[in-house]
């Protein structure tokens, strides 16, 4: 079991299920003949037969669980395509079915949120313990055995009728719990080096079995400093030398030593306190994120359903030059293929910083592009963002990050193909929309023609 939680803590990570390769490589390789996949398939199938199991044995009766719902929840980061993933390794490990002749929407009952979704909705109902009223901010931490998760939630409704607003959320690379055994086992092995005894691996299972349940649960840091922690070795040969630590069959470990070589690597600390008003750990905290997921569940409703968007989502346009381009920027205006007067470096605005949008929900502009013939197909559109509040009107004015550069082919368009086969000789104009996106791990873009989606593309960003 130890071995294949430190395995499923990494092969989780979406780009891991996609790509072996990017497995760490000081966590145990997957058993022969075994994807990546193939773990959290059998690991979702062995823990669906035993919650059956259990909630048959707790309402004592044999429980109709084909018909019911099943909620997943996913690290913060996970994007659509490592939430697909997820999906399809849960209904190929029997987490629904077909409860009977002709349920055709049996997979729809498979629902998947984020862990910080989840665990913000139970710190939510915990108000006398967090203190949270309407329209206040609070984050959410969640550190937990792979990545260390951290989400900034609104409280956007009355708590009577909870409403929750995600306004950021992100996960930490290789910084959870278990990177902490990985370390402490590393350090063992370094002291240790001379005296092969204590380097089998059930000796090395049980100094970790020590670390994890014990010492990293009680530890605080530069406080334990000049405490020395002391873990029983398994095996009761070589029992002494004290120049690493060895003394009378225990391992003494200085706690300056442990901060430095195990904890400091992986955990950053920062001081909270002068910021944040109230930090409060739940008694239940262990739980917090499946109390969220059934609360979530019982709702029969999204509690989780908006977006707060961090920053200003910005595209680079050229637009009719107007009298205030003429006095502020008048090396942008030139005179385009049509004889008009354009401005270039123009910014359009797709989505404004604060703005709060629904999951899911597209925020659709509609552009113009003019084309001497059927080859010039390209529109270029430049995104970017600005963590400012103003309103720019330029590319140019300091407070804006290119972040990429999206290149939409208009050839897929119907009403640009009959444009291009129409003998026009002085061009023709294609009218379409380009429509943005935004959930908890990326931001979607849409080319959108007649009211139907004609191409879509993922850019990997939320920051």
């Amino acid at each position: 079991m130890r071995i294949l939680s430190l395995g499923l803590s990494n092969v989780n990570e979406p780009h891991a299920l996609r790509d072996e390769h990017a497995i760490d490589p000081r966590l145990p390789s997957l058993p022969h003949g075994k994807r990546a996949i193939d773990l959290i398939v059998d690991f979702l199938a062995c823990l669906w037969d035993y919650a059956k199991h259990q909630i048959t044995r707790e309402i004592g009766a044999v429980a109709d669980l084909d018909s019911a719902d099943v909620w997943l929840t996913v690290p913060a980061a996970w994007d659509a395509r490592g939430c697909q993933i997820m999906r399809d390794a849960a209904i190929t490990a029997g987490l629904v079915r077909s409860a009977h002749a002709g349920d055709t929407s049996w997979r729809d009952r498979l629902r998947i949120i984020t862990e910080p979704e989840a665990a913000a909705v139970h710190c939510a109902y915990l108000t006398e313990l967090h203190k949270l009223r309407p329209s206040q901010n609070f984050m959410i931490c969640d550190a937990g055995g792979g990545t260390v998760d951290l989400a900034v939630y609104k409280i956007i409704g009355m708590l009577s009728n909870l409403e929750i607003a995600e306004m950021c959320a992100r996960s930490g690379a290789n910084c959870g719990s278990l990177f902490l055994d990985l370390r402490f086992r590393e350090l063992v092995r370094t002291l240790l080096s001379e005296h092969p005894a204590h380097l089998d691996e059930a000796s090395l299972a049980y100094f970790m079995h020590n670390f994890s349940e014990t010492t990293k649960m009680v530890y605080r840091g530069e406080l334990d400093d000049n405490t020395m922690f002391n873990f029983t070795c398994f095996n009761v040969e070589d029992t002494d030398d004290p120049n690493v630590g060895l003394q009378n069959g225990d391992l003494t470990i200085p706690g300056n030593l442990l901060r430095r070589e195990v904890f400091d690597p992986v955990v950053q600390q920062e001081r909270f306190a002068s910021k944040i008003n109230v930090i409060s750990r739940p008694p239940d905290c262990d739980t917090a994120t499946l109390r969220g997921a059934a609360q979530y569940g019982l709702a029969r409703r999204p509690l989780v359903s908006s977006i707060i968007a961090p920053q200003s989502y910005m595209m680079k346009v050229k637009l009719p030059a107007e009298p205030e381009d003429q006095l502020k920027r008048p090396a942008y205006i030139r005179t385009n293929d049509a004889g008009v007067s354009i401005c270039e470096n123009r910014l359009q605005y797709l989505v404004a910083k604060g703005a709060i949008l629904r999951k899911g929900q597209r925020v659709k502009h509609k552009f113009c592009k003019f084309s001497q013939n059927g080859q010039d197909r390209m529109f270029v559109a430049t995104l970017y963002t600005s963590d400012n509040d103003k309103i720019m009107r330029y590319t140019d004015e300091g407070e804006t990050v290119e972040l990429c550069k999206w290149t939409v082919d208009l050839s897929v368009l119907p009403s640009f193909q009959e444009d291009a086969n129409t003998p026009q000789a002085n061009g023709f104009y294609t009218e379409f929309e380009l429509g943005l996106e935004l959930d908890s791990a990326e931001v979607r873009g849409i080319l959108i023609h007649a009211g139907q989606d004609w191409g879509h593309v993922v850019f990997d960003f939320r920051s």
